[in-house]
């Protein structure tokens, strides 16, 4: 009997313990997101940004006007890293009327190997005049999520309105950040 009652307590105490957590990261994730801007910031990638440990891409299908397409935000990563949290921020201008960021779905099976998305929203900045696609996702297995195979981690589904012949997302590198389960910020490199 005491043994039962120590189990359940133990399992309190673990769960009690990730819900913690997941809610320390997301207050952290919403400060860093929330913080005013006082420029724009470039796509270009920082000095610091040289030999990626992540190459950051999207995969993008043929853009019919009237459909909404996914695209597939995919990690490759150059090094066998423990990767335990991800924090990006695409955008573009808010006049832009060719096509619309409509919502962010995370990928089945990159959940399935224990990923939470706390964040995962699109706003627009009126004063920075553009529209933001924030993801945000943590890793809830004690063991971390290790691979040297590119992975998807969702698609922003995106609606096309007239006629363009490419689509093309900034990400803001100020605003982008993963992390390995040692909390350092691991470096990437990200092709439009």
């Amino acid at each position: 009997m005491e043994n039962k009652t120590e189990k359940k307590f133990n399992i309190e105490y673990l769960i009690a313990g990730i819900v913690g957590f997941v809610l320390i990261l997301c207050v952290v994730v919403l400060l860093v997101i929330s913080r005013p801007r006082t420029q724009v910031v470039s796509t270009t990638n920082p000095a610091s940004h040289q030999n990626p440990d992540v190459t950051i891409s999207l995969m993008k299908p043929i853009l019919k006007v009237g459909d909404i397409i996914p695209v597939d935000v995919v990690l490759t990563p150059n090094t066998n890293q423990n990767i335990t949290g991800i924090s990006m921020r695409f955008y573009y201008d808010a006049g832009e009327t060719a096509f619309k960021a409509v919502s962010f779905e995370p990928d089945k099976s990159f959940i399935a190997n224990g990923w939470l998305f706390p964040i995962k929203m699109i706003t627009t900045d009126n004063m920075d005049g553009r529209v933001l696609i924030d993801i945000s996702a943590i890793n809830t297995n004690p063991a971390g999520f290790v691979t040297e195979s590119p992975f998807t981690i969702g698609k922003i589904n995106i609606k096309v309105i007239s006629t363009i012949s490419s689509l093309t997302l900034n990400l803001d590198s100020s605003e982008t950040k993963i992390l390995t389960k040692r909390a350092t910020e691991l470096k990437y490199n990200y092709i439009p």
